[in-house]
């Protein structure tokens, strides 16, 4: 009797092993994924405002300058820049390399893109520079 129990013990002590690490599997890809908007909005808004236009009450706190995102010409390389620093860090910006997914980073970044788009109407539309003081 020993030896016809023994294969039927491996069997179930397996398939709870490989149940286990497929739950943890789907527990990991299962994780909420955000719109670039609500990544935006959750990481990203408080200290470069809702339209990407910057916080000055931020900038003061934290004792540093914070960027305008509604810029007049975006470029390949200030795209790149963008990414080096979401993803590295830039002064006092944290980095988020760790936080977020590269999908997730890449979201967030073209939202951040249409939000310069966006900006860049309204300044063209406006014939000014809303550019506010330690936002730069």
């Amino acid at each position: 009797m020993k030896n016809f129990n023994r294969p039927f013990t491996t069997l179930l002590v397996s398939l709870f092993a490989t149940g286990g690490m497929l739950a943890l599997v789907f527990a990991q890809t299962s994780k909420p994924t955000f719109s670039g908007k609500e990544l935006y909005g959750k990481k990203c808004a408080s200290c470069h405002g809702k339209q990407g236009e910057g916080v000055p009450k931020m900038a003061t706190m934290l004792k540093t300058t914070i960027r305008d995102l509604r810029m007049p010409n975006l470029s390949a390389d200030t795209l790149a820049a963008w990414k080096k620093s979401i993803l590295d860090g830039k002064k006092k910006m944290p980095s988020f390399k760790t936080k977020l997914s590269a999908a997730e980073i890449d979201s967030a970044l073209a939202y951040t893109v249409a939000l310069a788009k966006a900006g860049q109407s309204e300044k063209t539309s406006a014939g000014s520079d809303s550019t506010k003081g330690a936002i730069k």
